[in-house]
């Protein structure tokens, strides 16, 4: 019966009464005793509810009671970046990331936070070894074109981009605009010719709607 509670509050939270989720949970609880599990869906469903001080306290009950559960320290790092608390995300992201290589977002979101810091050869390293695990992250393209992009290569940063437009049209565009609005000029325009080129082959291949 217990697992037919936890179930409800999975329901629940899949239906957006996110109160009503943590209630069922909580019950589940209390006839189980702690679960990992629970303590996490408790704080997804805090989360969602912007109850940021208390979902970081949930998940971090979920990892003293399953400390190689590496989506806890994930959902921890995320938050602390909602936050704007930039060391502890990275230690989190990084502890994630130990835990499990081969976590694309956790990386994406490790690469991002070190170009932001400027830390651009980091960043890189990062977003290479996103790629080698997920060739078709519209994102890690994106960010790693940026990161070339600051160091003024634009020949590296189109031909990422040229990937990436195919996964994600709009990617190249958000990074035109980026780009224009930075000292970085002749890369913006070379980047726009470039999805000028690309955006008119989009158009060409899209089905065209019927009368």
């Amino acid at each position: 019966m217990s697992d037919v509670r936890f179930n409800l509050g999975n329901l629940h939270f899949h239906e957006k009464r996110y109160e009503a989720a943590i209630s069922c949970y909580v019950t589940y609880m209390v006839r189980e005793g702690d679960s990992s599990r629970a303590h996490r869906n408790i704080g997804k469903s805090l989360l969602k509810l912007g109850q940021l001080d208390s979902a970081i306290q949930s998940f971090k009950r979920a990892v003293e009671l399953d400390p190689k559960g590496g989506k806890n320290y994930y959902s921890i790092a995320l938050i602390y970046e909602m936050k704007d608390e930039i060391e502890e995300a990275l230690s989190h992201f990084k502890r994630a990331l130990e835990l499990n290589p081969e976590h694309v977002e956790a990386r994406y979101h490790l690469a991002k936070i070190l170009r932001r810091k400027g830390r651009i050869q980091e960043a890189m390293a990062e977003f290479h070894t996103l790629l080698k695990y997920a060739p078709d992250h519209h994102q890690g393209l994106n960010g790693l074109a940026t990161c070339y992009i600051n160091l003024k290569d634009c020949v590296e940063a189109v031909g990422l981009l040229r990937h990436a437009v195919t996964v994600y049209p709009t990617t190249l565009w958000l990074t035109i605009i980026s780009g224009s609005h930075s000292s970085k000029w002749r890369i913006s325009m070379q980047l726009w010719s470039s999805f000028r080129r690309q955006h008119v082959w989009i158009r060409q291949i899209r089905p065209q709607r019927s009368s």
